[in-house]
């Protein structure tokens, strides 16, 4: 069966940053789903979600199985020049190319104190702190002095 699918995001691969989110869907033509999305570098794996809901896509491709054809991937990648490889696994276990392309992954932010970061928003002081940062947020809260 071919494969049909698209990546909606991220749009411009020239700018990656090291936490990615990768978004987009695909099937096997016709009418069948993926089983499984997944991306490959050099040292790491990293595998995505499947089945998310994508009703644009069925109706503008009849073969399309449902509406349940998008998929997700995220992770963080090593920084540097990285060849990035996505397959979709097909019903029959077999792993199919969606993306093979070589990016440039930017470095990790600079490091930034409580006191800059208030300077710049021009605030006195911080009282509240929500941090999203995948298990990091003590060594952040360290830099908090």
């Amino acid at each position: 069966m071919p494969l049909q699918s698209y990546i909606d995001q991220p749009a411009d691969w020239s700018h990656l940053a090291r936490c990615v989110i990768i978004r987009g869907w695909g099937f096997a033509a016709p009418g069948g789903a993926i089983a499984g999305i997944r991306l490959r570098t050099t040292d790491r794996e990293l595998h995505g979600v499947v089945g998310l809901p994508r009703p644009d896509v069925k109706a503008a491709c009849p073969d399309a199985p449902d509406d349940h054809v998008g998929f997700e991937i995220r992770g963080t990648l090593p920084s540097g020049r990285q060849r990035l490889l996505i397959e979709a696994r097909l019903a029959d276990g077999s792993w199919e190319p969606v993306m093979d392309q070589t990016v440039r992954i930017k470095r990790q932010a600079t490091a930034l104190t409580d006191d800059d970061f208030c300077a710049q928003l021009g605030l006195a002081r911080l009282d509240f702190v929500k941090l999203h940062v995948d298990g990091h947020e003590w060594p952040i809260l360290q830099g908090f002095r």
